[in-house]
């Protein structure tokens, strides 16, 4: 991403949120709350205000709907249930008796916040890029108050690919904890990708899970949704967001166990599709990024982990 600017790709699943809320035929896709937190996050810049208004427009709208068509068809939809999925598995984690949930490249992303409204107990910590948080850290305050979540400048991208770049002492070691890497990794190199993930399996002395969402490998090996779009690569290039990895979905269980991880549920383009489906809508749905749930590989000597231990699935 360019320097001092926050993430182009937040913004746009933002407004993209604003879009669905603010479109009857797909308002009950948005989780409740979360347009209007995507509203005051867009609010920090004359250009996200100016984006929030366009995806209001009913005339506008319908533009941005032409040239979803004319790029990537159904990647609206993808994210909506992408976070619908998330969000569910989240849930489950914190009635299982998480207290502590971990967002890595947060993003403008409302999952978060919502929680810290409804369960004054979690702890939230949101770890992203500083101009990012720039921007979001001001609704969070005037609506939450300073220290309700954890804010964290940390700018994944820089850091050494050998470095996970996971700040130090950010995670509280004594809370069960759920850690969440949407839209993330795939803007990583390889290498700092699995650094990552065995940071994350030691950072708690509890057990843990991690949701993490990645770009299929495609046949030539190139990263992208499908059908490829030369006008969206050419956008991430300009942005300075382009992808750097992608897994072929088998191989994405082993680099997570190699990592630390045992996966335990896969939601692909199939999964989300019927997601999307008994959420009554029947749409395309672009196809090319999965995300999974993992359960830390238990360690030797700590017998607390093994209620996590799953057998994996894909």
């Amino acid at each position: 991403m360019k320097a001092g600017k926050a993430s182009a790709t937040a913004r746009l699943i933002a407004g993209a949120t604003v879009l669905c809320a603010s479109d009857p035929t797909t308002a009950d896709l948005i989780p409740s709350g979360s347009a209007r937190w995507c509203e005051a996050f867009l609010s920090a810049s004359n250009s996200g205000r100016r984006f929030m208004a366009s995806c209001r427009s009913p005339l506008v709208r319908s533009a941005w709907r032409l040239l979803e068509k004319a790029t990537h068809p159904g990647i609206v939809l993808h994210w909506m249930m992408r976070k619908r999925w998330i969000e569910s598995q989240v849930r489950t984690a914190i009635a299982d008796g998480a207290d502590q949930v971990v967002v890595l490249g947060a993003g403008f992303d409302t999952l978060g916040v919502r929680l810290t409204v409804e369960r004054p107990d979690l702890r939230v910590i949101e770890i992203d890029h500083p101009a990012t948080l720039a921007e979001k850290r001001p609704a969070i305050e005037t609506m939450l108050g300073s220290g309700r979540v954890v804010l964290l400048e940390q700018d994944f991208s820089r850091g050494d690919a050998l470095e996970s770049g996971l700040p130090p002492d950010a995670i509280d070691r004594n809370r069960k904890t759920i850690f969440i890497a949407e839209g993330l990794l795939m803007y990583l190199p390889e290498l700092q990708v699995r650094s990552l993930l065995r940071d994350l399996a030691t950072a708690t002395d509890k057990s843990s899970q991690l949701i993490f969402s990645f770009m299929v490998t495609r046949a030539g090996g190139e990263i992208g949704f499908e059908p490829r779009s030369t006008l969206v690569a050419l956008w991430l290039a300009i942005k300075r967001e382009p992808f750097l990895c992608s897994f072929d979905p088998a191989r994405a269980e082993e680099f997570a166990r190699e990592s630390g991880w045992m996966v335990t549920e896969h939601a692909d383009s199939v999964v989300l599709s019927r997601l999307a489906e008994s959420a009554g809508a029947a749409r395309v749905i672009a196809r090319g990024e999965d995300v999974v749930l993992a359960s830390r590989i238990p360690r030797s000597g700590n017998p607390q982990d093994s209620a996590s231990l799953f057998v994996a699935r894909l």
